[in-house]
């Protein structure tokens, strides 16, 4: 499958409540899947001068040939029916391409390292030393399960999986956790396919590996509208749509009360028990509370600015580019700003939006309107809280909001010189200056530059 058109993505599907007979039988379809890997690699070694000519479906008609007999053909290597009789045919046939895939996988591994060897001889240099690949004639490979031939879902959400019990291959049901159904049939509704599971041992308990692939979205390529994002403490995110020209056509604040207030409680916590008990109280129950509700934040913030970059029909999304670290108070400390950052870009790769960052320096200081630097918080008061900032003419205005406005004007101001000349940009540097310098760009710098590429020349 070629992977690089695709989203990718890999899911365990935790069992549950599965009886010690069950459990044997699964043991026991493993050991006989692998003894019959082993059987059919050194099948595959045998002959390899016969497959490694053939495409992969030719190689696998052809191995198939030479272990399993029918009504016409007598297999060359008869004893494969005798020992693993009553073995599935896509079980067969998976065991086949895996044993292949191993095979040319250390034939190549093996030409490279001989290419390399002898280059190196060739050219005077001393051989390398690392290690010749390997063969590992029994590789740690889990059986694939395939729909309606080895497991069947039954309408409860459990599965009726085909397993060995020795004797004859029966179906046995196995419960899955709700949780893990309803997350398939979510993603299964989102347009993702899913891959034959395969059944593998994890931390003590039988899981289901599910791989489940999407084709990508590609990419918007005309940028029509754009989304300027502010991250933030106070406010979570503050996100404004706005078109090429300038106009700001919808705003959104993003703040999460609820698990703010919860975070504020227990920051206090920790700070009482420190109190009462010393700097080296145990605090990691505290501290795995803090991290699990400042990750909820990141992932419902991430969500949110998705939702209406999609909501807005948005063709790009720009965010500052942040620094990864920030001193400070703990508030600061605890930021999940990146995590932030790296949710909402895959989340907009999938539904087919860009993304982009831009210089931070001056974002919030800077009025969106030209009149210069704010004051902000106790600049202005000592009530005044620091999400507030007055302007030059007196106006007061939200900081996030004012940053949200330069963030989209200097993603814009890109774009726009991206489409001039080098004669044309030059004029517009002349009559706008500060468009020249990215940490004075504001949403009336990019204006003044837009007007004066809109005007004729003199």
């Amino acid at each position: 499958m070629d992977q690089g058109n695709k989203d990718v993505t890999r899911y365990i599907v935790h069992t549950k409540g599965i009886s010690q007979q069950v459990s044997r039988y699964i043991r026991m379809t493993s050991d006989l899947y692998h003894a019959t890997l082993n059987y059919v690699i050194n099948v595959c070694v045998s002959h390899w001068d016969e497959i490694r000519g053939l495409d992969t479906l030719d190689a696998k008609t052809y191995v198939e040939s030479l272990i399993h007999s029918t009504k016409n053909r007598s297999a060359l290597y008869s004893s494969f029916d005798r020992l693993y009789y009553k073995f599935p045919s896509y079980l067969r046939r998976d065991v086949i391409m895996r044993a292949i895939g191993h095979v040319s996988s250390f034939v190549s591994n093996t030409e490279r390292y001989e290419d390399i060897q002898y280059a190196r001889v060739s050219n005077g240099m001393r051989p390398t030393k690392r290690h010749a690949p390997k063969f590992c004639a029994g590789p740690d490979i889990a059986p694939s399960f395939y729909k309606d031939n080895m497991y069947v879902p039954n309408t409860d959400g459990s599965l009726s999986v085909k397993l060995w019990n020795g004797k004859d291959w029966c179906y046995y049901r196995i419960k899955v956790k709700s949780s893990d159904a309803h997350y398939i049939s979510k993603k299964m509704a989102d347009g993702w396919k899913m891959a034959s599971p395969s059944l593998v041992r994890s931390f003590g308990h039988w899981v289901f590996a599910y791989v489940l692939t999407r084709k990508k979205t590609s990419l918007r390529e005309n940028v029509n509208v754009i989304v300027g994002v502010d991250l933030g403490i106070g406010n979570d995110a503050v996100c404004s749509a706005m078109l090429p020209d300038g106009t700001v056509t919808a705003r959104r604040f993003i703040r999460l009360a609820g698990e703010k207030d919860r975070l504020e409680h227990l920051r206090h916590r920790k700070r009482g028990i420190r109190a009462q008990s010393g700097r080296y109280a145990s605090l990691s129950h505290i501290n795995t509370k803090i991290l699990g509700t400042n990750m909820n934040i990141a992932c419902q913030t991430a969500h949110q600015i998705a939702a209406f970059a999609e909501e807005v029909h948005a063709d790009a999304v720009v965010f500052e580019h942040l620094s990864r670290n920030f001193r400070g108070s703990e508030k600061t400390a605890q930021w999940r700003k990146m995590e932030v950052f790296h949710k909402t870009c895959g989340m907009l790769h999938r539904i087919g939006i860009r993304y982009a960052t831009v210089s931070p320096k001056y974002t919030s200081r800077l009025a969106f309107d030209g009149s210069g630097r704010v004051k902000r918080g106790h600049e202005i008061s000592e009530n005044t809280p620091y999400d507030v900032c007055q302007f030059k003419s007196g106006k007061m205005y939200n900081c996030d909001l004012n940053a949200s406005y330069n963030i989209g004007a200097r993603y814009l101001m890109r774009l726009l010189k991206s489409t001039l000349v080098e004669t044309e940009w030059s004029r517009v540097t002349a009559k706008v200056p500060d468009a020249a310098k990215r940490t004075k760009i504001t949403l009336s710098v990019y204006r003044q530059a837009l007007a004066v590429c809109s005007a004729p020349e003199e």
